[in-house]
């Protein structure tokens, strides 16, 4: 290991310059040259699209690893990792199943220790499987011939493995909606149903299933039928509309989904089977059933458009815990906790609940999110105060709860306070302190609430409300020493009265006689005042979406803008706006006597503008020119950042040498990056002086920087190349590893 160098010593040894050219490296960090790209980012509080099916698995049967939950639906990514359709949950992370699937997942079972997946998909990982697939433990594997059109249900019964759906044929084997697997094809259970198979159960060692049919061959089945052996037989009157849900309580039959009559009882929409007749479960639901199961011994339900989930007590149903906001269409039993999927919004209930994206846990006590990460989209970017600042629709951010507003160190987020109660879209620094704006409520009174201060230690409203309950802060701004907030000011009966106000230190005030609709931006360009948005008519002066107020009066930009303008920035001392206008550019430029486009960005619609490295970039909902929703200018062309986002941007900032985008994306350069990403210079692992190469420099860096490094780790060490908050023998031989 070499050893520690003694920098007072006299004498210019070899290790003596390699210290000065260390510091030097160190001292020129931030001056490299390394080419950019997205930087890694973080995940997803849940799943970024909906959960359709829950099961646990054993991925090595006897072997020594765990259970896990499988979660099947339309979604791209899972918490931190791409999952396509398909992923796991081991109590801590996710992880996806090989390449997933090419179409949605709408059925999980577990059959002889094989993961059984069905649903739209005609290929998994790149197989052709036709609607079902099972999981060999590396590589997604066909059924048979599988079958010609959609999977809805699977289960076990008999040790047999049961698919049910909308399906007709298994290659050349007509298979009507329901079908048994011999272990090598797919077989016909008698004449199957006449219409789709949404559900299935084992009830007294029959098989039952649920569905819209009416008819399996001549026998009149409404809407459900157990299997006799041989044939599918009716359970009394059925029901008048879609099973969607069976189980099995006490020997008893609950099916759930869109009915309100079982065999000619009112029973909205959940009913019993007792082995002879249909009976009511108490008042049932307002909004159909979508999914069913008995959890502690405790009938639970899941709804569409609910805010519980709903047990059974005997009696009535009752709400289990604080609340679950949105369609919950499956659950299963894991690690001790029941967990539901579905199109989930939120848990806990208003104020104090947290957002959550899809899938959360019921842990006893209270509905929970599941895993760590940001659970909703960002709106605005800006610096305060050395950090990043973050505002939007979200209540956690990384790792951390942090409602509507989040601020970013470099390492890590931490939350602004206790945060604001409803969407913050505008943010800005005056006197010192964090302004945000958008739209909220006061606490206490119920009143709306548009802007609010923070102190550096508690959030207070700056004034009266701007406008009725529809009201909403979209921008803000200094000028003059006062704060300028725009955006769609209403009266309550919905009437706009404003769409710009500035705050006299005590109270809002108009800006000259105001502008007639929303304004969506606000800029400082050559000592005036530039505001954006929807309006026409700045007092009795024509404007057309775009105006500037010097501090006096209103006047125009020539003839104006095309449409709204969503985004204004200075480039190169010029004014642009950025929107959906139509013509050749969604980005036009202010000569000084008349707009000019920039380039032929023509695509949908840009939301926000930046300068980041001397260069004007854009993001938005465009896909143009090889850019996907984001894009920068060149002097002569737009050019695309790497493969972009995979949905829009909405907000753009640059903190700490890196171009900070937020939106309501996925990924960035192909990677998870929820909602919030960051494109800059990426160096090789160990290239300390960011040159684009790794070597003698890099070396004198790491010898400079031996030993423990300096508070706080890692943020001071570059040269600790393993993290471990030393630079030792380990980091030379990284270093030397990528050498070149």
């Amino acid at each position: 290991m070499p050893p520690p160098v003694d920098v007072n010593r006299r004498g210019t040894t070899l290790a003596g310059t390699l210290v000065i050219l260390g510091y030097l490296v160190v001292a020129s960090h931030a001056n490299g040259q390394c080419p950019c790209d997205w930087l890694a980012g973080q995940g997803a509080r849940g799943v970024v699209g909906l959960v359709h099916a829950t099961t646990t698995w054993d991925p090595d049967g006897a072997g020594p690893a765990t259970d896990v939950l499988v979660a099947g639906g339309t979604f791209k990514a899972a918490g931190e990792v791409l999952a396509d359709r398909i992923a796991t949950w081991n109590g801590s992370e996710w992880q996806p199943l090989g390449g997933g699937m090419a179409g949605n997942v709408n059925a999980l079972t577990v059959w002889n220790g094989q993961l059984i997946a069905g649903g739209v998909f005609n290929t998994a990982d790149g197989v052709t499987v036709n609607r079902i697939a099972a999981w060999d433990g590396s590589h997604w594997q066909p059924l048979g011939d599988g079958f010609n059109s959609t999977v809805h249900v699977l289960t076990v019964f008999d040790g047999t493995l049961i698919a049910g759906g909308e399906f007709t044929m298994s290659g050349a084997t007509g298979v009507n909606r329901v079908a048994e697997w011999d272990g090598s094809h797919w077989q016909p259970l008698d004449d199957g149903f006449d219409r789709m198979v949404r559900a299935l159960t084992v009830r007294d060692d029959q098989l039952i299933a649920g569905g819209s049919f009416t008819a399996s061959g001549a026998t009149g089945v409404s809407k459900i039928a157990r299997w006799d052996g041989l044939h599918w037989q009716p359970l009394a009157g059925g029901v008048i509309s879609t099973v969607n849900a069976l189980v099995v309580l006490d020997g008893q039959l609950i099916a759930g989904g869109e009915f309100i009559v079982a065999d000619g009882m009112m029973a909205r929409p959940v009913a019993r089977w007792d082995g002879v007749s249909w009976q009511p479960l108490g008042d049932g639901f307002m909004t159909d059933v979508l999914a069913l199961t008995v959890h502690a011994g405790q009938l639970i339900a899941g709804c569409e458009d609910c805010l519980d989930v709903n047990f059974w007590d005997g009696a009535e149903w009752q709400p289990l815990g604080n609340g679950v906001d949105g369609d919950v269409r499956t659950f299963t039993p894991y690690g001790g906790e029941l967990f539901a999927g579905g199109r989930i919004f939120r848990v806990g209930g208003e104020p104090a609940g947290r957002q959550v994206m899809n899938i959360a846990r019921w842990q006893g006590s209270a509905w929970e999110p599941v895993g760590n990460g940001w659970d909703a989209h960002v709106l605005e970017l800006a610096q305060y105060n050395g950090l990043l600042v973050a505002g939007g629709f979200f209540t956690s951010a990384g790792d951390v709860n942090a409602d509507r507003v989040a601020s970013w160190d470099g390492l890590s987020w931490s939350p602004v306070g206790s945060g604001l109660n409803d969407f913050v879209a505008a943010l800005t620094v005056f006197d010192g302190d964090l302004i945000a704006g958008g739209r909220g409520f006061d606490p206490a009174t119920g009143d709306p609430t548009f802007v609010a201060r923070w102190d550096g230690s508690r959030w207070q409203t700056l004034g009266s409300p701007l406008g009725g309950q529809l009201s909403s802060v979209l921008a803000l701004a200094v000028f003059d020493a006062q704060i300028i907030a725009g955006g769609v000011f209403l009266n309550d009966p919905g009437v706009v009265v404003g769409g710009l106000a500035r705050w006299d230190g005590a109270a809002w005030q108009p800006l000259g006689d105001g502008l007639d609709q929303a304004v969506n931006v606000i800029v400082i360009h050559e000592g005036q005042l530039v505001a954006g948005g929807a309006f026409t008519n700045a007092g009795a002066v024509q404007v057309n979406g775009v105006a500037g107020w010097d501090g006096a009066e209103w006047h125009p930009f020539g003839d104006g803008l095309p449409s709204q303008a969503h985004a204004l920035t200075v480039f190169k001392g010029d004014l642009v706006a950025a929107g959906q206008f139509p013509g050749t550019s969604r980005v036009l430029r202010w000569d000084g006597t008349q707009w000019q486009p920039v380039g032929d960005l023509d695509s949908n619609i840009v939301w926000a503008l930046a300068v980041y490295e001397g260069q004007l970039f854009a993001t938005g909902g465009f896909v143009d020119n090889g850019a996907s929703m984001i894009a920068r200018w060149d002097g002569s062309q737009w050019q695309p950042l790497g493969s972009g986002l995979d949905l829009g941007g909405r907000a753009l900032a640059v903190h700490d040498g890196y171009l900070n985008v937020g939106g309501i994306f996925t990924t960035a350069g192909g990677k998870v990056s929820m909602s919030w990403a960051r494109w800059g210079p990426v160096c090789a692992v160990g290239d300390l002086d960011q040159d684009g190469t790794v070597g003698p420099l890099d070396f004198a860096a790491l010898i400079a920087a031996w030993g423990a490094c300096p508070e706080p780790c890692p943020a001071s060490c570059a040269a600790d190349l393993d993290g471990d908050c030393q630079v030792g023998i380990t980091d030379f031989l990284i270093l030397l590893a990528n050498w070149g």
